[in-house]
């Protein structure tokens, strides 16, 4: 779901997670000031609350994140460090998790990468283990299911990546191959 609020602020979500995005020009004090972005950020969040208290649901402030994505040049140019939510106050983080993908301001997904190889190297050594007891066909559907997953798994958002992140995941995909033989 993709929904715009007002004035570029934009709302997407999937099941109980929710993202609001706003682009606005770093370095301009204008632009991230209290007057505009920002504000207009937490204005939204704030209405989102109410809503969700009128309704009967609750925000959970402590998985309430937030962060700004740009190049390291950009990132030093604002300001902004924390927002506000009537009491409650978020800072900006460097990386966070959303629908399953590690994203840190850079967006270079070398957290999200290191962390799937991870989980399917631990998959694969306890395949390892057991492999002996397993056809070959078995095998095949058990790497699919706790190895390979992991590795596609938003995989088209590392488009454009540099190759040495990219053999990461070729790594493990291999060393899965020579487990199925």
């Amino acid at each position: 779901m993709k929904e715009c609020i007002a004035n570029g602020l934009q709302l997407h979500g999937y099941a109980d997670d929710h993202a609001l995005k706003l682009n606005f020009k770093s370095g301009s004090s204008n632009d991230e000031s209290e007057i505009t972005a920002i504000n207009l950020l937490q204005q939204n969040l704030i209405t989102t609350r109410d809503w969700m208290e009128i309704n009967r649901l609750k925000m959970n402030d402590s998985k309430t994140e937030f962060i700004m994505f740009g190049t390291q040049q950009q990132l030093k140019k604002c300001i902004t460090t924390k927002l506000r939510i009537n009491e409650c106050e978020v800072s900006r983080s460097g990386s966070i998790k959303y629908l399953g993908v590690d994203l840190d301001e850079n967006l270079s997904f070398k957290g999200h990468i290191k962390r799937k190889c991870r989980l399917a190297m631990a998959n694969l050594m306890k395949i390892r283990n057991i492999r002996q007891y397993l056809s070959q066909g078995a095998c095949v559907q058990v790497i699919l299911g706790l190895v390979i997953s992991h590795l596609d798994y938003c995989n088209a958002l590392f488009i454009g990546l540099p190759k040495q992140e990219i053999m990461k995941l070729q790594r493990v995909q291999n060393f899965a191959a020579k487990t199925v033989k």
